[in-house]
């Protein structure tokens, strides 16, 4: 059954399951919230695979959760496109993917703990498989994976075994999502336009990250690798020819080792940034993702 991930015994009580749910369990684009989420609980026994019994939804403990927005926004492809460029905050770690413009952010400092999970943007209706999403929706997605996390985003607190009722998820009045883009994106929104409604992205690298831009414009695998490897060698062609020189296994002069890396530097430095952002555009996403509060994309749940 789509939606209905996994369903497993618990470890410590035998009257309890775990089971691992999605929105997909319900039609349309609709995602979970505290209004539908006995709905949801029927989908789950229409399967015939497990019955929960009335009054769960006051008893069931949320395990993982994974916080969403869908946002509709005209010329989504260039938005998207933006987002990947954009500077972000220095303790988040970014990987951008082609397909779907997938964007994920990394909280670096932690694998655990209430700074646990990831935070991503992707294009929703290229991803659709079932024809559910209109054209231009953008999703904007978190993971809390643990307790902690769950706890962090949505403000509620445990019982004395440090376990999270699902009810007080649902009825929190939290919105992490818009929280935590806020908060990796905090250089774009706290920039101001200069002139007019467009901020025009100057070398300052205020809202753009220009290393990003010009990794984007690479043809091939290794040009973005000499340049990878200048970028974590902050531009220092001896620092570069140091790295490389132990795995030589001949012995070709240094100028000719060190040639794509001063090809590339060279065009690196003559490269502007010809990207201007909409900045109305993007203050409007800001309040999109504040305005309605956050719905579930998928979650575990103990019932």
């Amino acid at each position: 059954m789509p939606g209905l991930q996994s369903i497993k015994p618990a470890i410590h009580d035998r009257s309890e399951a775990v089971l691992e749910i999605s929105s997909k369990l319900l039609p349309g684009p609709e995602l979970i919230h505290r209004g539908n989420i006995e709905e949801v609980f029927n989908k789950v026994n229409e399967s015939g695979l497990i019955t929960i019994l009335p009054g769960a939804v006051e008893q069931a403990y949320c395990l993982s959760i994974d916080p969403a927005t869908d946002v509709t926004i005209p010329n989504s492809q260039h938005l998207l496109e933006v987002i990947q460029l954009l500077a972000y905050h220095p303790s988040y770690r970014k990987q951008c993917h082609r397909r779907n413009h997938n964007t994920t952010f990394y909280y670096d400092r932690a694998k655990k703990g209430k700074y646990a999970g990831k935070a991503k943007v992707y294009d929703k209706f290229a991803e659709d498989q079932q024809g559910v999403y209109a054209p231009d929706t953008v999703r904007f997605e978190l993971s809390c994976p643990t307790g902690q996390s769950i706890q962090h985003c949505y403000g509620v607190g445990a019982n004395s075994q440090g376990r999270i009722l699902l009810k007080s998820v649902l009825e929190s009045t939290a919105n992490p999502v818009a929280a935590k883009f806020e908060e990796i994106l905090a250089s774009l929104y706290t920039a101001k336009p200069q002139g007019g409604t467009a901020m025009e992205v100057v070398r300052s690298g205020v809202g753009i990250n220009k290393e990003d831009v010009f990794r984007k414009g690479l043809k091939s695998c290794k040009e973005i690798n000499i340049f990878n490897m200048l970028c974590t060698q902050h531009y220092d062609l001896e620092s570069v020819y140091r790295i490389i020189q132990p795995t030589l296994k001949s012995r070709p002069g240094k100028g000719k080792v060190l040639a794509p890396y001063i090809a590339m530097l060279g065009s690196y430095n003559g490269f502007d940034e010809e990207v201007t952002v909409d900045y109305e555009v993007l203050m409007s996403i800001r309040e999109l993702l504040r305005s309605p509060g956050a719905a579930v994309a998928a979650m575990a749940i103990a019932a």
